[in-house]
Protein backbone atom coordinates (compact mmCIF):
# COMPACT_ATOMS: atom_id res chain seq x y z
CA UNK A 1 0.00 0.00 0.00
CA UNK A 2 1.52 3.19 -1.10
CA UNK A 3 0.33 6.94 0.20
CA UNK A 4 0.81 9.90 -2.25
CA UNK A 5 0.02 12.55 0.11
CA UNK A 6 1.86 12.74 3.39
CA UNK A 7 -1.74 14.24 5.17
CA UNK A 8 -2.89 10.78 4.44
CA UNK A 9 -0.41 9.22 6.87
CA UNK A 10 -1.40 12.16 9.22
CA UNK A 11 -4.32 11.38 9.30
CA UNK A 12 -3.82 7.64 9.85
CA UNK A 13 -1.58 8.83 13.04
CA UNK A 14 1.50 6.91 12.18
CA UNK A 15 3.49 9.70 12.77
CA UNK A 16 2.81 9.91 16.27
CA UNK A 17 2.49 5.94 16.72
CA UNK A 18 6.18 5.72 15.59
CA UNK A 19 7.27 8.14 17.99
CA UNK A 20 5.55 6.11 21.06
CA UNK A 21 7.51 3.32 18.97
CA UNK A 22 10.54 4.81 19.55
CA UNK A 23 10.53 5.99 23.09
CA UNK A 24 9.55 2.63 24.01
CA UNK A 25 12.64 1.35 22.48
CA UNK A 26 14.75 4.08 24.28
CA UNK A 27 13.12 3.03 27.56
CA UNK A 28 14.50 0.72 30.48
CA UNK A 29 12.58 -2.34 29.84
CA UNK A 30 11.17 -3.90 33.31
CA UNK A 31 13.59 -6.24 34.79
CA UNK A 32 12.40 -9.81 34.34
CA UNK A 33 14.54 -13.40 34.37
CA UNK A 34 11.87 -15.35 32.11
CA UNK A 35 14.51 -15.90 29.54
CA UNK A 36 16.61 -18.27 32.11
CA UNK A 37 13.57 -20.75 31.51
CA UNK A 38 14.76 -21.38 27.99
CA UNK A 39 18.62 -21.83 29.97
CA UNK A 40 17.83 -24.92 32.90
CA UNK A 41 14.92 -26.23 34.33
CA UNK A 42 12.68 -23.90 36.92
CA UNK A 43 11.42 -26.07 39.97
CA UNK A 44 8.67 -24.86 42.11
CA UNK A 45 8.46 -23.26 45.44
CA UNK A 46 6.83 -25.53 46.67
CA UNK A 47 8.97 -28.50 45.45
CA UNK A 48 12.05 -26.66 47.36
CA UNK A 49 9.53 -26.80 50.59
CA UNK A 50 9.06 -30.68 50.37
CA UNK A 51 12.73 -30.95 49.51
CA UNK A 52 14.05 -29.38 52.61
CA UNK A 53 11.41 -29.80 55.43
CA UNK A 54 9.95 -26.35 54.43
CA UNK A 55 13.70 -25.02 54.60
CA UNK A 56 14.23 -27.00 58.24
CA UNK A 57 17.18 -25.00 60.24
CA UNK A 58 18.33 -28.89 60.48
CA UNK A 59 18.99 -29.07 56.36
CA UNK A 60 21.07 -25.93 56.27
CA UNK A 61 24.54 -26.20 55.40
CA UNK A 62 25.87 -22.62 55.96
CA UNK A 63 24.59 -19.28 55.08
CA UNK A 64 26.42 -16.37 53.82
CA UNK A 65 25.94 -12.96 52.45
CA UNK A 66 23.35 -13.28 49.82
CA UNK A 67 21.61 -16.16 51.49
CA UNK A 68 21.42 -19.93 52.77
CA UNK A 69 22.34 -23.40 51.62
CA UNK A 70 20.10 -26.03 52.56
CA UNK A 71 20.63 -29.81 52.04
CA UNK A 72 17.49 -31.95 50.34
CA UNK A 73 15.80 -34.36 48.67
CA UNK A 74 13.87 -34.13 45.16
CA UNK A 75 10.80 -36.00 44.88
CA UNK A 76 12.47 -38.44 42.83
CA UNK A 77 15.09 -38.95 45.65
CA UNK A 78 18.08 -37.24 44.35
CA UNK A 79 19.91 -35.63 47.28
CA UNK A 80 20.57 -31.53 45.84
CA UNK A 81 22.28 -28.50 47.14
CA UNK A 82 19.75 -25.66 47.46
CA UNK A 83 21.47 -22.13 47.42
CA UNK A 84 18.69 -19.76 48.48
CA UNK A 85 19.67 -16.14 47.54
CA UNK A 86 17.30 -13.36 49.36
CA UNK A 87 19.58 -10.76 47.10
CA UNK A 88 19.23 -12.50 43.31
CA UNK A 89 21.40 -9.32 42.03
CA UNK A 90 23.95 -8.77 44.14
CA UNK A 91 24.43 -12.96 44.71
CA UNK A 92 24.78 -13.39 40.90
CA UNK A 93 21.74 -15.64 40.52
CA UNK A 94 21.41 -14.86 36.60
CA UNK A 95 25.18 -14.80 35.77
CA UNK A 96 25.31 -18.62 37.68
CA UNK A 97 22.55 -19.85 35.67
CA UNK A 98 24.04 -18.45 32.12
CA UNK A 99 27.07 -19.81 32.86
CA UNK A 100 26.52 -23.60 34.37
CA UNK A 101 23.85 -24.16 31.51
CA UNK A 102 26.22 -23.24 29.02
CA UNK A 103 29.62 -24.98 30.27
CA UNK A 104 29.39 -28.48 31.20
CA UNK A 105 32.06 -30.67 32.29
CA UNK A 106 32.93 -32.78 35.34
CA UNK A 107 34.97 -30.70 37.20
CA UNK A 108 32.36 -28.12 36.99
CA UNK A 109 29.64 -28.48 39.59
CA UNK A 110 26.08 -29.62 37.65
CA UNK A 111 23.23 -26.89 38.32
CA UNK A 112 20.19 -28.80 37.87
CA UNK A 113 17.60 -26.00 38.02
CA UNK A 114 16.41 -23.13 39.48
CA UNK A 115 13.22 -21.53 41.83
CA UNK A 116 11.40 -18.16 41.95
CA UNK A 117 10.14 -17.23 45.29
CA UNK A 118 7.09 -15.52 44.21
CA UNK A 119 6.16 -13.64 47.58
CA UNK A 120 9.74 -12.43 48.25
CA UNK A 121 11.23 -12.29 45.32
CA UNK A 122 14.32 -14.81 46.01
CA UNK A 123 15.52 -16.79 44.03
CA UNK A 124 17.07 -20.41 44.48
CA UNK A 125 19.63 -23.11 42.59
CA UNK A 126 19.90 -26.61 42.95
CA UNK A 127 23.10 -28.52 42.25
CA UNK A 128 23.83 -32.08 42.65
CA UNK A 129 24.68 -32.30 46.20
CA UNK A 130 28.49 -32.82 46.88
CA UNK A 131 29.06 -34.98 49.64
CA UNK A 132 32.57 -34.40 50.60
CA UNK A 133 32.17 -30.66 51.61
CA UNK A 134 34.29 -27.78 50.38
CA UNK A 135 38.44 -27.80 50.13
CA UNK A 136 38.88 -25.13 52.95
CA UNK A 137 36.69 -27.26 55.05
CA UNK A 138 38.98 -30.42 53.56
CA UNK A 139 42.02 -28.80 55.11
CA UNK A 140 40.80 -28.27 58.33
CA UNK A 141 39.47 -31.24 59.67
CA UNK A 142 43.01 -32.87 58.19
CA UNK A 143 44.85 -30.68 60.67
CA UNK A 144 42.28 -31.64 63.25
CA UNK A 145 43.40 -34.86 62.18
CA UNK A 146 40.03 -36.02 61.92
CA UNK A 147 39.72 -37.17 58.33
CA UNK A 148 42.97 -37.85 56.40
CA UNK A 149 44.19 -35.69 53.53
CA UNK A 150 47.28 -36.91 51.99
CA UNK A 151 49.72 -34.79 49.73
CA UNK A 152 48.39 -36.89 46.62
CA UNK A 153 44.96 -36.34 47.12
CA UNK A 154 45.52 -33.01 47.72
CA UNK A 155 47.44 -32.62 43.80
CA UNK A 156 44.42 -34.92 42.63
CA UNK A 157 42.04 -31.96 44.21
CA UNK A 158 44.16 -29.27 42.16
CA UNK A 159 44.29 -31.28 39.13
CA UNK A 160 40.38 -31.73 39.12
CA UNK A 161 39.91 -27.80 39.88
CA UNK A 162 42.49 -27.21 36.92
CA UNK A 163 40.44 -29.31 34.70
CA UNK A 164 37.41 -27.47 35.20
CA UNK A 165 38.89 -23.59 34.99
CA UNK A 166 40.99 -24.97 31.95
CA UNK A 167 37.46 -25.90 30.43
CA UNK A 168 36.13 -22.01 31.08
CA UNK A 169 38.78 -20.82 29.66
CA UNK A 170 39.47 -22.56 26.39
CA UNK A 171 35.86 -22.68 25.04
CA UNK A 172 34.38 -19.63 22.64
CA UNK A 173 33.36 -17.86 24.50
CA UNK A 174 35.64 -18.25 27.60
CA UNK A 175 33.79 -17.93 30.71
CA UNK A 176 36.36 -15.83 33.83
CA UNK A 177 35.36 -17.16 37.25
CA UNK A 178 36.68 -14.33 39.61
CA UNK A 179 36.24 -15.96 42.80
CA UNK A 180 38.66 -18.56 42.82
CA UNK A 181 39.34 -19.97 46.74
CA UNK A 182 39.36 -23.31 48.50
CA UNK A 183 35.79 -22.17 49.47
CA UNK A 184 34.36 -22.76 46.28
CA UNK A 185 36.04 -26.09 45.37
CA UNK A 186 33.55 -28.50 46.27
CA UNK A 187 34.44 -32.36 46.72
CA UNK A 188 32.11 -35.46 45.73
CA UNK A 189 31.81 -38.44 47.96
CA UNK A 190 35.02 -40.02 46.01
CA UNK A 191 37.16 -37.05 46.39
CA UNK A 192 36.27 -35.60 42.70
CA UNK A 193 37.29 -31.82 43.10
CA UNK A 194 34.47 -29.37 41.12
CA UNK A 195 34.46 -25.77 40.61
CA UNK A 196 31.60 -24.14 42.49
CA UNK A 197 29.84 -20.39 42.92
CA UNK A 198 29.68 -18.34 39.65
CA UNK A 199 27.74 -15.84 41.16
CA UNK A 200 31.05 -13.25 40.31
CA UNK A 201 31.54 -14.91 36.99
CA UNK A 202 31.08 -12.89 33.59
CA UNK A 203 31.47 -14.69 29.64
CA UNK A 204 33.63 -12.96 27.09
CA UNK A 205 34.94 -13.89 23.68
CA UNK A 206 37.62 -11.72 24.18
CA UNK A 207 40.97 -12.61 26.69
CA UNK A 208 40.43 -9.91 29.25
CA UNK A 209 37.46 -8.60 30.38
CA UNK A 210 36.94 -5.33 32.41
CA UNK A 211 34.62 -5.07 35.06
CA UNK A 212 32.61 -1.82 36.52
CA UNK A 213 32.69 -3.42 40.75
CA UNK A 214 35.63 -5.46 41.22
CA UNK A 215 34.75 -8.35 43.73
CA UNK A 216 36.30 -11.86 44.99
CA UNK A 217 38.35 -12.99 48.49
CA UNK A 218 41.03 -11.22 50.41
CA UNK A 219 43.76 -12.98 50.01
CA UNK A 220 43.01 -14.85 46.69
CA UNK A 221 42.28 -11.99 44.45
CA UNK A 222 44.73 -10.94 42.31
CA UNK A 223 46.81 -7.83 42.54
CA UNK A 224 46.56 -6.51 38.85
CA UNK A 225 42.66 -7.22 38.61
CA UNK A 226 41.97 -5.67 42.24
CA UNK A 227 44.03 -2.56 41.14
CA UNK A 228 42.78 -2.34 37.39
CA UNK A 229 39.45 -4.11 36.92
CA UNK A 230 40.59 -5.93 34.20
CA UNK A 231 40.09 -9.65 34.56
CA UNK A 232 42.51 -12.19 32.90
CA UNK A 233 43.38 -15.78 32.39
CA UNK A 234 47.02 -14.70 34.23
CA UNK A 235 44.45 -13.29 37.27
CA UNK A 236 42.65 -16.56 37.44
CA UNK A 237 45.82 -18.84 37.63
CA UNK A 238 47.13 -16.48 40.60
CA UNK A 239 43.80 -17.41 42.72
CA UNK A 240 44.69 -20.96 41.51
CA UNK A 241 48.01 -20.79 42.86
CA UNK A 242 47.04 -19.17 46.26
CA UNK A 243 44.84 -22.19 46.14
CA UNK A 244 48.34 -24.33 45.90
CA UNK A 245 50.19 -22.62 48.46
CA UNK A 246 47.01 -23.19 50.83
CA UNK A 247 47.05 -26.85 49.85
CA UNK A 248 51.02 -27.39 50.65
CA UNK A 249 50.98 -25.20 53.55
CA UNK A 250 47.12 -25.17 55.33
CA UNK A 251 47.08 -21.94 55.67
CA UNK A 252 44.55 -19.56 54.76
CA UNK A 253 45.87 -16.63 51.70
CA UNK A 254 45.11 -14.12 54.18
CA UNK A 255 43.75 -13.46 58.25
CA UNK A 256 42.99 -10.51 59.75
CA UNK A 257 45.49 -8.78 61.86
CA UNK A 258 44.95 -8.69 65.99
CA UNK A 259 46.60 -5.69 66.64
CA UNK A 260 45.30 -3.63 63.41
CA UNK A 261 41.74 -3.65 63.10
CA UNK A 262 40.66 -4.02 59.47
CA UNK A 263 43.93 -5.04 58.11
CA UNK A 264 45.14 -8.24 56.90
CA UNK A 265 48.54 -10.30 56.91
CA UNK A 266 48.96 -11.76 53.85
CA UNK A 267 50.52 -15.52 53.43
CA UNK A 268 52.28 -14.16 49.89
CA UNK A 269 54.20 -11.25 51.93
CA UNK A 270 55.66 -13.88 54.32
CA UNK A 271 56.68 -16.42 51.68
CA UNK A 272 58.27 -13.69 49.62
CA UNK A 273 58.72 -16.48 46.87
CA UNK A 274 60.77 -18.73 49.07
CA UNK A 275 60.46 -22.10 48.57
CA UNK A 276 62.55 -22.54 52.06
CA UNK A 277 60.03 -20.55 53.86
CA UNK A 278 56.89 -23.05 52.05
CA UNK A 279 58.95 -26.25 53.16
CA UNK A 280 58.62 -24.60 56.93
CA UNK A 281 55.59 -23.97 56.97
CA UNK A 282 53.83 -27.11 55.27
CA UNK A 283 51.05 -28.82 56.54
CA UNK A 284 52.50 -31.75 58.40
CA UNK A 285 49.00 -33.70 58.63
CA UNK A 286 49.43 -34.15 54.09
CA UNK A 287 53.05 -36.13 54.90
CA UNK A 288 54.58 -34.55 51.84
CA UNK A 289 57.72 -36.29 50.37
CA UNK A 290 60.55 -33.38 49.78
CA UNK A 291 60.37 -33.94 46.26
CA UNK A 292 56.51 -33.72 45.92
CA UNK A 293 56.10 -30.50 47.86
CA UNK A 294 59.20 -28.78 46.51
CA UNK A 295 57.54 -29.76 42.97
CA UNK A 296 54.09 -27.98 43.77
CA UNK A 297 55.94 -25.40 45.32
CA UNK A 298 56.99 -24.51 42.48
CA UNK A 299 54.28 -24.88 40.21
CA UNK A 300 52.38 -22.55 42.87
CA UNK A 301 55.29 -19.68 42.85
CA UNK A 302 55.03 -19.83 39.12
CA UNK A 303 51.44 -19.00 39.01
CA UNK A 304 51.58 -15.69 41.18
CA UNK A 305 54.54 -14.45 39.53
CA UNK A 306 54.62 -10.73 39.67
CA UNK A 307 54.02 -10.37 35.70
CA UNK A 308 50.85 -11.61 34.39
CA UNK A 309 51.95 -12.72 31.05
CA UNK A 310 54.63 -14.98 32.56
CA UNK A 311 51.82 -17.25 34.44
CA UNK A 312 51.45 -20.50 32.79
CA UNK A 313 47.72 -21.12 31.72
CA UNK A 314 45.64 -23.82 32.49
CA UNK A 315 46.02 -25.93 29.89
CA UNK A 316 49.73 -26.37 31.15
CA UNK A 317 48.87 -26.44 34.57
CA UNK A 318 46.63 -29.61 33.69
CA UNK A 319 49.76 -30.81 32.30
CA UNK A 320 51.99 -30.66 34.38
CA UNK A 321 49.60 -31.47 37.66
CA UNK A 322 48.85 -34.85 35.88
CA UNK A 323 52.07 -35.41 35.63
CA UNK A 324 52.95 -34.70 39.07
CA UNK A 325 49.79 -36.96 40.15
CA UNK A 326 51.46 -40.22 38.05
CA UNK A 327 54.67 -39.30 39.44
CA UNK A 328 53.63 -39.54 42.93
CA UNK A 329 51.31 -42.89 42.33
CA UNK A 330 54.47 -44.81 40.62
CA UNK A 331 56.60 -43.72 44.04
CA UNK A 332 53.79 -43.69 46.70
CA UNK A 333 54.64 -45.91 49.48
CA UNK A 334 52.45 -48.00 51.77
CA UNK A 335 51.44 -45.73 54.85
CA UNK A 336 53.34 -47.25 57.45
CA UNK A 337 55.76 -49.72 55.98
CA UNK A 338 59.35 -49.81 56.55
CA UNK A 339 59.74 -48.76 52.93
CA UNK A 340 61.38 -45.28 52.04
CA UNK A 341 60.35 -43.71 48.30
CA UNK A 342 62.72 -43.66 45.17
CA UNK A 343 62.83 -41.29 42.95
CA UNK A 344 64.27 -41.14 39.25
CA UNK A 345 66.17 -38.58 38.12
CA UNK A 346 64.27 -35.62 36.87
CA UNK A 347 61.33 -36.86 39.08
CA UNK A 348 59.06 -34.70 41.32
CA UNK A 349 56.57 -36.82 42.83
CA UNK A 350 56.08 -39.22 45.52
CA UNK A 351 55.04 -38.83 49.17
CA UNK A 352 56.66 -40.80 52.33
CA UNK A 353 54.20 -42.47 54.89
CA UNK A 354 56.18 -39.71 57.49
CA UNK A 355 56.22 -35.97 57.49
CA UNK A 356 59.85 -34.86 56.74
CA UNK A 357 61.69 -33.61 59.89
CA UNK A 358 61.13 -29.41 59.98
CA UNK A 359 63.71 -26.96 59.79
CA UNK A 360 63.52 -24.77 62.25
CA UNK A 361 60.73 -21.87 61.81
CA UNK A 362 60.82 -18.03 61.68
CA UNK A 363 57.41 -18.25 62.88
CA UNK A 364 57.27 -19.04 67.28
CA UNK A 365 54.16 -20.41 66.66
CA UNK A 366 53.98 -23.12 64.01
CA UNK A 367 54.75 -25.65 66.26
CA UNK A 368 51.99 -24.61 68.44
CA UNK A 369 50.16 -24.71 65.27
CA UNK A 370 51.12 -28.09 64.40
CA UNK A 371 51.27 -30.02 67.71
CA UNK A 372 47.31 -28.75 68.80
CA UNK A 373 44.54 -29.27 65.87
CA UNK A 374 41.66 -27.06 65.87
CA UNK A 375 38.82 -27.69 68.20
CA UNK A 376 35.57 -28.34 66.02
CA UNK A 377 33.42 -25.00 65.34
CA UNK A 378 30.29 -24.89 67.26
CA UNK A 379 27.11 -25.23 65.20
CA UNK A 380 26.93 -21.43 65.32
CA UNK A 381 29.86 -21.28 63.55
CA UNK A 382 28.19 -22.66 59.93
CA UNK A 383 28.63 -19.89 58.40
CA UNK A 384 32.30 -19.73 58.46
CA UNK A 385 32.40 -22.41 56.00
CA UNK A 386 29.93 -21.33 53.42
CA UNK A 387 31.98 -18.19 53.55
CA UNK A 388 35.20 -18.01 55.38
CA UNK A 389 37.58 -15.85 53.91
CA UNK A 390 35.40 -12.38 52.97
CA UNK A 391 32.37 -11.54 51.64
CA UNK A 392 31.73 -10.38 48.03
CA UNK A 393 32.35 -7.60 47.01
CA UNK A 394 35.88 -5.91 49.01
CA UNK A 395 33.51 -3.02 50.61
CA UNK A 396 31.40 -5.77 52.25
CA UNK A 397 31.52 -6.66 56.33
CA UNK A 398 33.95 -9.23 56.70
CA UNK A 399 33.41 -12.37 59.41
CA UNK A 400 36.49 -13.81 60.73
CA UNK A 401 35.82 -17.71 60.59
CA UNK A 402 36.91 -19.44 63.94
CA UNK A 403 38.96 -22.18 61.34
CA UNK A 404 41.90 -19.19 60.39
CA UNK A 405 42.89 -18.39 64.14
CA UNK A 406 46.07 -20.12 64.40
CA UNK A 407 47.19 -18.75 61.29
CA UNK A 408 45.90 -15.55 62.39
CA UNK A 409 48.22 -16.11 65.58
CA UNK A 410 51.07 -17.48 62.95
CA UNK A 411 51.22 -14.42 60.44
CA UNK A 412 50.83 -12.11 63.69
CA UNK A 413 54.29 -13.49 64.55
CA UNK A 414 56.10 -12.22 61.51
CA UNK A 415 54.52 -9.26 60.88
CA UNK A 416 56.58 -6.21 61.50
Amino acid sequence: CFFDDPSDLMALGIPDWLEGWREYLKSEAPRTDSHLNQANNEYTEEELRVATKDFDAACMLGSGSFGMVYRGAMNDGTEVAIKVLQIPEEGGFEDEVKVLSRFRHPNLVILMGFARHATTGWRSLIYEFLAGGDLSNRLLRSRQQKESFEGRQRVSVALDAACGLSHLHNMSPRAFHRDIKSPNILLDKNGTAKMADFGLSCVSKETQYQVLRVGGTVGYACPEYIRTGLITEGSEVYSFGMVLLELLTGAPPAVRRPDRPGAFAFLSDHLQGSPAKVQQMLDPSAHFSPNGSQALTAVAFRCTGPRPPERPLFKLLVEELRQLLLLSQDDSPVRGAAQTPKFGQGECGGFTPAAPPAAPSPFPNLAVYAQNPLPAPPPAAAASTWQPAMARPFAAPVATPVAVLPATLLYAAAVP
